[in-house]
């Protein structure tokens, strides 16, 4: 579809299901403005005490001064307060008084608007009541016209229900009289559905006009049967590019979600590729074709996704084909689109090799086999599972064949439950129950030295887990965690060499605290340095993404450019001499991006607004001087006059930001509030500062949209079709995110869970941790893991193993 903006009506309500069905119906087309003032000056009336004639008038509402003042209203009253200094006048008071008291006693606030005030319209009061995602005009339409199969649609797509849904008998007593007739056929739901999902694109594509550096999530799993798919989703910071609007709010909750939070991420397609062998030619293929569809090509200024060979071979030839053509907007700002390697993949890489390293240990690789088979056996029996959770006794989670973290969380909940598995084997040896004993009696004990060896491995390593878990909130998943996150696991590195060589590490009151390291009493020698050694294996992978990350500035520009990390915080998590050479390279980065901002983008002034009120931290900085023993100086850098400027004037803006205190009591939504203050400031750091925020660090985002289609994607339900699959993928996460569902926008994980289970009753148990459950058809993994023989030859022959030992069980 076209640039051009599609009708709208704004969002005004909570994202409650019914309300939004309220605001839907309810809604003109296109309200004449004689409406509008009948409808403000009515409620203005009939909200204000009788008798009172300036009331009666609703001039607080349409007061050319209210710029200047807040409007409240208490015990039936309304009052305006001065936002400079707090003096309070009631409604029946003259407009001169508000007048007189703004020019005489805030002189300087009103000469900051040229005296020039113009009559605030009644357009104007309902923009204050706006949200910050817009619905499109046929998405509404639709719901006033068809009610009931839309709220058949909502139903559907929210529980992946049949769609032979509408054919029953009982739907149709569900609906409302006054309501047209409802779908009665399943092949005319289905093209409503795939007419809903094109209203629904329309509308998240309206959002991305005022827009123009949007973060794309990657990912590309592959199910057992073959059949991959290509999941994205764009996270984009909403109307961050209209200078005009942002002005007429006068608050910084219009570069938020609805739900009032940095968090602005949706589902843009769900692809399946088909069993042929994909490459990154074909990948680029799709890929560029999506961006065109919904208008995004001289809008992705990062790509998030893992480093499987065919993405990297996808990103060159994608960063090839952008200077064939004449260059994109967000290609031009960033010098070209960004390559994120995702966090939880790099984490993920590094586990792996750890393990790897410690299955070369036979006393090891033997534990962790027999810990899970104990998984497997807990899960596949419906005898054992039934009586462990009969004796509130947690099962051990199954592992994902490509997510090694998830080998961390076996050996930690086998440990923390160890003695209760023991009574419960036990209980059922008095008990007389021979088969269960057999089964279980060379996998459930395990000795002082190896438990002591497990131990030591789950808490050095709880460092890796809290980042991984750190990553699936979205308040953390944000560019400027990124530095945080590699010097800390460097610095980690480096306790483990010390732990290695003797020293005895010291406990750490606040931070991170690797004290742990040293080992208890009662660990041997050799198995502490067992562990040790294999994690200090694992830091060459470290350190070949670590020199990523030096040549990509982007990663330091986003901690710069937070306000309350700066450049202070490069010199607090890394030596001088390297934080002054990741200085100069983010000054080039910036001038380069001011350059192109001058030549291909519209400045406009705006006005300075109050402060906004702040929340709680949401930032991963530490100081690298808590992990020494002994600490050397150094000096933050705390203004620019260090730097040597290329050019003084292009870069002011940038040194002025330096030299602004930092902002105290951080998180994402602070530090948007502080840029959105400073907008008419700072103009052209803006919009680069505020999409930082939006830009992911992690692609778990796309994995727990996968787990989902897992969930869905079994042998029972094989009548739902691709088409309709990837429909109802689509509705549900609009729906979701624009509000229509009572529960509000939810992330994709919250939905699967042990309390609410979409499918049948008899289904096992959902590991809130697993993203893929012991199914034939689930998606299993990612095409970076697909070649690893020795995985596969390894889990079959478990799966051997597992089944002769159920089979026994009767299953």
């Amino acid at each position: 579809m076209s640039e051009a903006s599609p009708r709208v009506i704004e969002q005004e309500t909570s994202n409650q299901a019914g309300v939004a069905y309220q605001r839907l119906q309810g809604a003109e087309a296109s309200p004449r403005p004689e409406d509008e003032d009948r409808n403000v000056e009515a409620a203005s009336t009939s909200s204000t005490p009788c008798g009172n004639s300036k009331a009666t008038q609703g001039w607080m509402v349409k007061s050319s001064l209210l710029n200047f003042f807040d409007v409240k209203f208490k015990d039936g009253k309304k009052t305006a307060n001065c936002k400079h200094c707090g003096k309070c006048y009631k409604e029946g008071e003259s407009t001169g008084n508000l007048s007189k008291h703004v020019r005489a006693l805030h002189p300087a606030a009103f000469r900051a608007q040229n005296g020039k005030i113009s009559k605030t319209t009644v357009l104007d009061a309902l923009l204050k009541k706006r949200k910050s995602l817009q619905i499109s005009q046929s998405i509404s339409s639709e719901f006033r016209k068809n009610p009931h199969t839309f709220r058949t649609a909502l139903i559907v797509a929210e529980g992946f229900l049949p769609l032979n849904f509408v054919e029953l008998t009982m739907w149709s007593t569900f609906g409302d009289e006054n309501c047209p007739a409802p779908i009665r056929s399943r092949a005319t739901f289905a093209k409503k559905l795939q007419s809903y999902s094109a209203m629904l694109d329309e509308t998240l594509s309206l959002n991305f006009h005022n827009t123009h550096l949007v973060n794309i999530q990657l990912d590309i799993w592959t199910a057992r049967s073959g059949e991959s798919y290509m999941g994205l989703l764009v996270s984009f910071a909403p109307n961050v590019w209209n200078r005009k609007l942002l002005d007429d709010m006068e608050d910084h909750r219009i570069l938020l979600s609805d739900d009032r939070t940095a968090q602005n991420t949706h589902l843009l397609d769900f692809v399946s590729l088909g069993q042929k062998k994909h490459t990154g030619k074909s990948i680029l293929s799709i890929f560029s074709d999506l961006l065109k569809k919904h208008n995004l090509t001289d809008k992705v200024a990062t790509i998030t996704m893992d480093n499987a060979s065919n993405n990297v071979l996808m990103y060159q030839s994608f960063i090839f084909s952008r200077f064939n053509d004449k260059q994109p907007l967000a290609g031009r700002l960033l010098g070209k689109t960004r390559y994120i390697r995702c966090a939880s993949h790099v984490l993920n890489i590094h586990f792996k090799a750890i393990v790897s390293e410690l299955f070369r240990n036979p006393d090891f690789a033997e534990a962790l086999r027999r810990i899970k088979v104990l998984a497997k056996t807990m899960r596949r029996s419906p005898r054992i599972c039934a009586s462990l959770k009969e004796a509130g006794i947690p099962l051990i989670p199954l592992e994902a064949p490509t997510r090694w973290m998830y080998t961390w969380r076996q050996l930690k909940l086998f440990l923390e439950n160890y003695v209760s598995y023991k009574l419960w084997f036990e209980g059922h040896e008095d008990g007389g129950d021979t088969d269960i004993i057999y089964m279980l009696r060379g996998y459930i004990y395990f000795d002082e030295r190896t438990l002591s060896m497990l131990d030591y491995f789950v808490k050095s390593l709880q460092v890796f887990n809290d980042f991984s878990m750190k990553f699936q909130n979205d308040s953390y998943n944000h560019l400027s965690n990124g530095i945080p996150f590699y010097y800390l696991i460097d610095s980690f590195y480096s306790y483990c060499k010390g732990a290695l060589q003797g020293h005895e590490l010291p406990k750490k009151r606040a931070g991170s605290d690797f004290s742990c390291l040293n080992g208890t009493s009662e660990l041997l020698r050799s198995d502490k340095r067992l562990v040790l050694e294999a994690i200090l294996a694992s830091k060459k992978s470290h350190q070949k993404y670590l020199t990523w990350v030096r040549q990509e500035p982007l990663y330091y520009v986003a901690v710069i450019l937070d306000p309350g990390a700066k450049a202070g915080a490069l010199y607090r998590m890394m030596s001088n001499e390297e934080a002054d050479e990741r200085m100069k390279e983010a000054l080039q980065f910036i001038q380069s991006y001011l350059k192109e901002y001058d030549s291909c983008v519209d400045l406009r002034a705006s006005k300075l607004v109050e402060k906004q009120a702040t929340h709680g931290s949401g930032d991963l900085i530490f100081d690298r001087e808590d992990f020494r023993e002994t600490s050397e100086n150094s000096q933050a850098l705390n203004d620019a006059d260090t730097l040597i400027p290329d050019d003084e004037e292009l870069m002011e803006e940038y040194y002025t930001y330096l030299r602004e205190p930092l902002l105290k009591n951080r998180s994402t939504e602070t530090a948007v509030a502080w840029w959105y203050q400073q907008r008419s400031r700072f103009p052209r750091l803006l919009p680069l500062a505020i999409s930082l925020f939006y830009t992911k660090l992690s692609s778990c985002e796309v994995e727990r949209t996968f787990s989902l289609a897992s969930r869905v994607m079994r042998k029972d339900r094989t009548r739902l079709s691709a088409r309709n699959f990837k429909s109802l993928m689509l509705l549900r996460d609009r729906f979701d995110r624009f509000g229509f569902y009572k529960r509000g926008p939810s992330a994709l994980r919250d939905v699967c869970n042990e309390k609410y289970d979409i499918y049948e009753a008899n289904d096992e148990e959902l590991d809130p941790f697993e993203l893929h459950p012991a199914s034939d058809d689930t998606l299993c993994g990612s095409d970076r893991e697909l070649d690893d023989d020795d995985l596969e030859q390894e889990a079959a022959e478990e799966d051997e193993e597992i089944m002769r030992l159920v089979e026994q069980d009767g299953v």
